[in-house]
């Protein structure tokens, strides 16, 4: 055991660029836990051999004693022989031995009982001169296991950590801790049949009191194996007792599926007669399935065996994870598992992480170690709430990651049908206070962490509302905004845009009616496999499309829908991806849909004049948007690609503009409406006539546009330029609208050919 002080954590350590990029603190508390795990094997291991040396030279000793006794039996005597000639010799000659016939050795017959007592004997010796053989071998492979090559602390620490692997996949310890002490174990037994044997050929008593003896003893141990068996705790463990459970299932499941095919072939016959008269032969069906499956279960075996035999060189990745599942597992130093949790996050491999989640003994531990703190909202830098941050967001990120909602209430213990819901979200918000206590931490600012406390925020409002009712999400959608402006990555925005779905679909009419603490487990489970699929996503694609569907709910309406600056950024974040104009798609295809919208809420009467400004450049930034993308695509049918993804919703706006300047002329709201349309025609232009047709449907509705304003407005026309009473700001790029036709302030003039992003064609 290590004498080394803990170390004491005052804040919570930042999750690590890379793996292990943490000054080395990781490896340190590694290096100590797998030097302790290793001496505490050896010396373990050492220990059992060098006793089972000791006793196995005694046993062998006293087994060789009696068959130096037994196994003369088996033959004849020749001083039988000696004796019966002397004899004949000293009776002179009055005898029936006449020749070598009438021998002694001659009609000799072993006893009746020496040949199974014999046998018993020297199996008894084989196997225990056999566990002493293993014994000397193992202390050779001990001596191996230890041994360690030149290179430095990287290239050392990774080959002991394959070592052990590699002891562990071809079980060291089992047969070292288990087979050898089990061959000497069955020696003894078979000895103690064999000396009672011995004994009835001597005297039937003495026979039977040493068996009753034998028996005791050995109904003793068995008891104390099985109650070891079945108790954890139990300290009378032995190798049996830890094959007694197994065995016992397999044995059930092996008769159960005797009965089962036994019924099956029996009820073939009346298949056979049953279908003559129509009826289905389901039982051969039975039959066929389950030879399949034996056939595949082979195959299984078979595949699995060469696998092991060409099993290729470890992965860095495996190691590193083999090296977390080490220290999580294992350790009780508190600063070891915080330090192994947070580098935990900087696995991102799907596979990976769900061998983590797949593993019952990781799991159960990473999910006690998040629950096990009662976070007070204390001094931010208090131990307790490092520690319950530090494991509470780990677990998240594997959950998210690789597991599912049943994966929580297996742990939990209950099935997915049961009647313990309460008891399931209960440990869900427990984990997610965890996150909840230090938002503005430093560590916060990183876009994984950002993207994973986004989450488990959601998380908790989303467990909160099948339990209790409609949460609002306005907090988390405003408190997310910003990180989102800063952001450059798909995966924060395509979160979002889970979160967004999760929001409209916790109202979903379909879902509300579920209200019964039965059915909450249902309404939660769609709802988290949707933003845990957002989260576990890497594909650009995939968040594009995800991304896509967020913005699609910019046409619903529901309490808690985030505010337009939310969705801008979206399609901003969509956009400025780098993909090419056919993979942003799904975002284009709603960007009419998104101006109108915006429109709609710029002409609400109840909103304040910067409240409709702020509106208005919602929509320059979703076009400059469009403008930029086009930078990424290169050659002549970029223009065509754009008009093909944005006409559909594009005609969508242009209606809804022509409909408020016919009902509404005297709007000055109509005026910037019509310029963005017009900035939106001459920024990315279509080619000549009849090439495109969306481009000049687009522009036929927007010249019917601007004569029915031309028509009503006269004298916001002159000289067949646009009079735009607004200021552009070239460090922004967006436009501040005074929301009036006033020419004596900041009066810009923009010809009809000249862009205004800043792309001439």
């Amino acid at each position: 055991m290590t004498t080394r002080l803990p170390e004491k954590l005052t804040t919570l350590p930042d999750v690590p660029k890379a793996f292990g990029d943490d000054g080395g603190k990781f490896y340190r508390h590694y290096d100590e836990l797998a030097d302790e795990l290793d001496e505490d094997l050896v010396k373990s291991l050492k220990a059992q051999l060098d006793s089972i040396l000791i006793f196995a030279g005694l046993f062998a000793g006293v087994n060789s004693a009696f068959l130096a006794f037994t196994l003369p039996q088996m033959s004849a005597n020749p001083a039988d022989d000696t004796n019966a000639l002397l004899l004949q010799i000293l009776l002179r000659g009055n005898s029936s031995i006449t020749s070598a016939a009438h021998l002694p050795s001659a009609s000799f017959t072993p006893p009746p009982r020496i040949y199974p007592i014999n046998i018993l004997f020297s199996v008894s010796l084989t196997l225990t001169l056999l566990a002493s053989f293993l014994a000397v071998l193992g202390q050779q492979w001990i001596v191996y296991y230890r041994k360690r090559s030149g290179g430095g602390p990287e290239h050392q620490r990774w080959e002991q950590l394959r070592r052990s692997l590699g002891a562990k996949r071809w079980r060291l310890e089992l047969v070292l801790d288990d087979l050898v002490p089990s061959m000497l174990q069955l020696g003894l037994v078979i000895f103690g049949i064999a000396f009672s044997l011995y004994l009835s050929t001597l005297s039937k008593s003495l026979s039977h009191v040493i068996a009753a003896i034998l028996c005791t003893a050995l109904t003793i141990i068995l008891a104390m194996t099985t109650c070891a068996a079945f108790d954890p705790w139990c300290p009378f463990k032995t190798t049996l007792s830890r094959s007694i459970l197994p065995i016992t299932l397999s044995l059930y499941v092996f008769i159960i599926s005797c009965i089962v095919f036994v019924v099956a072939l029996v009820s073939a016959p009346f298949a056979i007669m049953a279908s003559r008269f129509g009826f289905q032969t389901w039982q051969f069906q039975g039959i066929r399935s389950l030879l399949y499956d034996v056939s595949v279960s082979y195959a299984g075996m078979y595949k699995g065996f060469t696998k092991d035999a060409m099993r290729p060189a470890d992965d860095p990745e495996y190691l590193r994870v083999e090296a977390i599942r080490r220290v999580i597992c294992v350790s009780e130093d508190r600063a070891a598992l915080v330090r192994a949790a947070m580098n935990l996050q900087t696995i991102r491999n799907h596979g990976s992480l769900s061998s983590l989640m797949g593993d019952g003994e990781f799991s159960t531990r990473m999910f006690g170690l998040g629950r096990s703190y009662q976070v007070r909202s204390q001094w931010p830098h208090d131990t307790e709430l490092i520690e319950a941050r530090a494991f509470s967001t780990s677990f998240f990120h594997i959950w998210l990651s690789a597991g599912s909602f049943s994966d929580i209430v297996n742990l939990l213990g209950w099935e997915v049908d049961s009647r313990g819901p309460a008891q399931v979200f209960d440990a869900i918000r427990s984990l997610c206070r965890g996150a909840l206590v230090s938002f503005t931490a430093d560590c916060d600012r990183c876009l994984h962490c950002t993207t994973l406390s986004f989450s488990m925020r959601v998380v908790n409002l989303l467990v909160d509302d099948v339990r209790t009712g409609p949460m609002p999400f306005h907090d988390v959608f405003n408190e997310v905004e910003g990180a989102l402006t800063k952001s450059v990555d798909l995966r924060l925005g395509c979160v979002v845009a889970a979160a967004v779905l999760c929001s409209m679909m916790s109202r979903d009419p379909g879902l509300r009616w579920l209200r019964s603490e039965e059915t909450s487990l249902r309404r939660f489970d769609p709802l988290f496999e949707e933003l845990s699929m957002a989260y576990r996503a890497r594909d650009s694609s995939q968040m594009i499309e995800v991304i896509g569907r967020g913005l699609a709910t910019v046409e619903f309406k529901w309490k808690g829908k985030p505010d337009h600056e939310l969705y801008v950024r979206l399609f901003e974040l969509g956009l400025s991806s780098g993909i090419r104009i056919s993979g942003a798609r799904p975002i284009l295809e709603h960007f009419g849909s998104l101006l109108l919208y915006i429109e709609i809420r710029i002409r609400d009467q109840a909103i304040s004049e910067r409240d409709g400004q702020r509106g208005r450049e919602h929509q320059v930034r979703c076009v400059q948007s469009v403008v930029g993308s086009l930078k990424v695509e290169e050659g002549f049918y970029r223009e065509l690609a754009v008009w093909d993804d944005v006409s559909p919703s594009l005609e969508s706006y242009l209606k809804a503009v022509k409909e408020h300047v016919e009902t509404d002329p005297a709007n000055p709201k109509n005026l910037s409406a019509i310029d963005l349309l017009r900035r939106i025609k001459d920024s990315f232009p279509g080619p000549a006539r009849g090439r495109s047709s969306p481009y000049w449907t687009f522009c036929e509705l927007l010249d019917q546009i601007e004569l029915v304003f031309q028509t009503r407005n006269k004298a916001i026309y002159e000289g067949g330029m646009v009079r735009w009473t607004g200021v552009l700001s070239d460090d922004t790029d967006t436009i501040e609208s005074t929301g009036t036709c006033n020419t004596d302030k900041n009066d810009v003039l923009w010809h009809a050919s000249h862009s205004l992003w800043g792309i001439d064609y």
